[in-house]
């Protein structure tokens, strides 16, 4: 018998081929929350994820796993940014506003791990940075990158050797 998750995941996957969605987007994020109506936002977000799906910026949101997908989905919320103007540019800060207080969080937890907490500060740092000029952002996580990081999730792939001139 499948789990909810795999009953959840199958009505995914369903929906979006009988929809024909290109790119899962807001409205097609409303649809399956009208659908699946006890899957949270975020648990939507993680089963479209898995199920390979292509995401507008506001539907994947802000990645809080690794600096690697921090970064991409900061760029890619910051381009939607600098095209849009009004509800999407709200939209997107509130995005990042929202991760910002996900991550405020963790660092407030007690139980939390201190090597965990010392990743959560340096995403929270890339937050603060988009909020403050989003259209910046590119070029600061560029500089930053070159700099070892504390992401244990990142990986290999987070320290950067400086460009050689």
């Amino acid at each position: 018998m499948p789990s909810k998750r795999q009953e959840r995941l199958a009505e995914i996957r369903r929906i979006a081929k009988e929809q024909r969605w290109r790119e899962v987007d807001p409205a097609a994020l409303a649809q399956l929350r009208l659908c699946l109506p006890e899957a949270s936002e975020d648990t939507l977000r993680r089963d479209l994820r898995e199920c390979g799906l292509a995401l507008h910026p506001l539907v994947e949101g802000v990645r809080l796993d690794c600096l690697t997908q921090l970064g991409r989905s900061l760029e890619a919320l910051a381009h939607l940014y600098r095209e849009q103007s009004g509800s999407d540019a709200r939209a997107c800060r509130q995005a990042v506003l929202a991760a910002r207080r996900k991550a405020e969080f963790v660092l407030q937890n007690d139980k939390v791990r201190p090597e965990i907490k010392q990743a959560m500060e340096e995403k929270l740092l890339w937050l603060r940075v988009w909020l403050e000029n989003p259209t910046l952002f590119a070029t600061w996580r560029k500089l930053r990158e070159l700099q070892p990081s504390p992401d244990p999730a990142a990986g290999a792939e987070a320290v950067r050797e400086a460009p050689k001139s």
